[in-house]
């Protein structure tokens, strides 16, 4: 079990697949939180800590574990995640959790921009 808010497990946790299998093929990023709060009535009312929270783990953390897997992947290599419609739409009770798949969204195009280039070189 990994803690995707947290650097050092993230670190840890790719040492550990390094020393066992040595290298990797593919990555698959299905995380999502969103404190309930957060989730729950108006997306005006979300604090300021549980927005925060909401994008350190919904979204940043592909950012992280990507950079984490990137040298076990030296010949290439896939990272897939997974998002929502209410990335793109407003829908019910997704509130800031829309927010952080929106910004999950962007954070695949621009990891695709820096780590494209080194498949092929």
């Amino acid at each position: 079990m990994m803690d995707v808010g947290s650097d050092s497990q993230i670190v840890m946790a790719f040492d550990e697949i390094r020393k066992k299998w040595g290298k990797l093929d593919f990555v698959v990023h299905a995380v999502a939180y969103a404190p309930r709060q957060a989730l729950a009535g108006s997306f005006l009312d979300t604090s300021r800590e549980d927005f925060r929270v909401a994008l350190d783990i919904s979204a940043y953390s592909l950012a992280a574990i990507a950079h984490a897997a990137q040298p076990l992947m030296p010949e290439g290599g896939s990272i897939v995640t997974l998002s929502y419609l209410g990335s793109e739409r407003v829908v019910p009770g997704y509130n800031a959790m829309g927010v952080a798949k929106a910004a999950l969204e962007a954070s695949v195009r621009y990891l695709a921009a820096n780590l494209g280039p080194r498949a092929s070189a």
